[in-house]
C-alpha cells in the first residue's frame, strides 16, 4: 500500500491548475473595462433610438446628459425615457454635460457631439457625427 503522491501526479495537478488559472484570469481581471464598454454601447444604442424616433415622429428628439451624474434622459421630452448607467457600471459618471438634439431628418442640430463616460480611471467616448447622426464608441 502506497502513502502520498508521486512526483508525476503532483506535476499533472499543478499543470491542470495552471491552465485553469490562465483561462480564468482575463474574465476576472477585466470587469471594469467590460462594464464601461457595455455602458458606452447602451449610450450609443439610445442615441440611435433617439435619432430614429425623431425621424419617425416628425418631431425633434433629445438626449440630456448631466455632468457628474450616472443617469440621463433620452428619446424626447414627451416620453422622457431614463437610463441609469450605474446599474451597468457601478461608479460610472458622465464627464461632460451635453444635450444632443436630432431634427426630423436625423441630423444633430448642434453638429457633432461627444458623450464622455468615466469609470475606475477608464474613459469611453460616444461620438455622434454631424450631418448623418451616426453614433460610435471610441
Amino acid at each position: 500500500m502506497r502513502k502520498g503522491f508521486t512526483l508525476i501526479e503532483l506535476i499533472i495537478v499543478v499543470g491542470v491548475l495552471s491552465i485553469a488559472a490562465a483561462a480564468a484570469y482575463p474574465a476576472l481581471s477585466g470587469g471594469g473595462e467590460i462594464a464601461i464598454d457595455a455602458a458606452a454601447k447602451l449610450v450609443k444604442s439610445d442615441m440611435q433610438r433617439t435619432r430614429l424616433a425623431a425621424m419617425t415622429k416628425g418631431a425633434p428628439g433629445s438626449a440630456v446628459f448631466t455632468q457628474g451624474a450616472s443617469a440621463y434622459v433620452y428619446d424626447g421630452a414627451t416620453e422622457g425615457l431614463a437610463r441609469d448607467l450605474a446599474d451597468t457600471a457601478p461608479g460610472l459618471t458622465i464627464a461632460d454635460g451635453v444635450t444632443i438634439t436630432f431634427n426630423t431628418l436625423g441630423e444633430p442640430v448642434s453638429g457633432a457631439a461627444a458623450v464622455v463616460l468615466s469609470c475606475q480611471g477608464m474613459t469611453r467616448r460616444v461620438i455622434v457625427e454631424a450631418y448623418t447622426g451616426a453614433a460610435y464608441v471610441q
